[in-house]
């Protein structure tokens, strides 16, 4: 670049930007392909995002406290499922563990299943618990999203909100 001027060289860093971020927009829309679409206008993946029950519906049981103190959680109901829509997804980190949990707003029929801690500290949603060994899911999920989900309904004792937890069965519906 000794024989050109500044603006030519400007021009010619300007110029390389511009090529750059092409080639960096067009690797980010390869990588980002969205799902596949049928003639109807659905999706064609899978609907089931999580499935850790066993063949027979709420053979889980109720193992709301998953490694956590049995006072921490009151079990509600052992067969907890609802459908609603995904408010927050969200990765936290408690003392020395990755904690996983999203928020879902319950459809209608299913509010019944809030609490007042529910409608004050969460905005009236349900706390979900993604275990950490299902922890890969969470690329699947998405604001918005609407989803049936099922697993023990419990209220937590610490914050006095009502919870799946955890979170057995995840489908998008």
């Amino acid at each position: 670049m000794a024989g050109i001027g500044t603006s030519g060289k400007i021009f010619a860093i300007a110029l390389a930007c511009i090529l750059v971020g092409m080639g960096f927009g067009y690797f980010v829309t390869i990588k980002t392909v969205p799902p596949k679409v049928n003639i109807n206008n659905t999706t064609t993946e899978d609907p089931v995002i999580l499935d850790t029950s066993p063949t027979q519906p709420c053979a889980w049981d109720s193992e709301p406290n998953h490694g956590a103190p049995v006072a921490d959680h009151t079990l509600l109901a052992a067969c907890g499922k609802l459908t609603g829509r995904v408010v927050l997804i969200e990765m936290y980190i408690e003392g020395e563990n990755n904690l996983y949990h999203f928020l879902l707003r319950p459809d209608t029929q299913f509010s019944s299943m809030l609490n007042d801690g529910n409608n004050q500290k969460l905005g009236g949603a349900l706390m979900i618990e993604i275990n950490l060994e299902n922890q890969g899911i969470l690329p699947r999920l998405h604001v918005g999203q609407h989803l049936e989900v099922q697993g023990p309904h419990v209220l937590d004792l610490g914050p006095l909100y009502n919870e799946i937890h955890p979170v057995k069965v995840i489908k998008v519906i």
